[in-house]
């Protein structure tokens, strides 16, 4: 019931109706796809091989991400980008010490959290995607979006008291 429910809110928040899916689906949407299975399919093994220590499991899942990207680099023929001194500041300032927190704190939910913590946890980041998109980017959410948010947040509730009880 609370993963219907959550999936559904999902594709709540997602929903443009301006859009024609089948029409709109573009190079970025399928990256987006694939990194949200890959990602998911990531979580699964890192609760699974429980025995490693953080550092091992943040190294193999970057070394994944370095080894997809290359395939799919290599696959859709696209170039590598130019990198300038800007862009490396930016990297080795921004981007890799916030990758190393975002990426630690990930391992620590799915290796330490009960399934039902970490499931909602992941859940809530596409809440903080939409809110941040508001901030951010000056949008705006409408009723139908807010509704996924609100199923969202229930079926983390529903799981969570669930699991309580059980």
């Amino acid at each position: 019931m609370a993963l219907v429910l959550a999936i559904a809110g999902v594709f709540l928040i997602s929903w443009h109706p301006e859009i024609e899916f089948t029409k709109s689906f573009d190079r970025a949407d399928f990256y987006a796809v694939t990194s949200g299975v890959a990602f998911a399919i990531s979580n699964i093994l890192i609760r699974k091989i429980g025995g490693l220590s953080h550092s091992v499991k943040m190294c193999s899942a970057w070394f994944g991400v370095m080894v997809l990207a290359g395939c799919g680099t290599v696959l859709t023929q696209d170039s590598f980008p130019i990198v300038t001194l800007n862009n490396l500041l930016l990297i080795f300032v921004l981007g890799f010490p916030l990758m190393i927190i975002m990426t630690w704190t990930a391992q620590y939910a799915v290796s330490n959290l009960p399934i039902y913590l970490s499931s909602v946890l992941f859940l809530f980041e596409i809440i903080v995607g939409a809110i941040s998109a508001i901030m951010l980017a000056n949008e705006f959410i409408t009723i139908i979006q807010f509704s996924g948010i609100i199923m969202i947040l229930s079926a983390g509730l529903i799981n969570t008291v669930t699991t309580k009880i059980n």
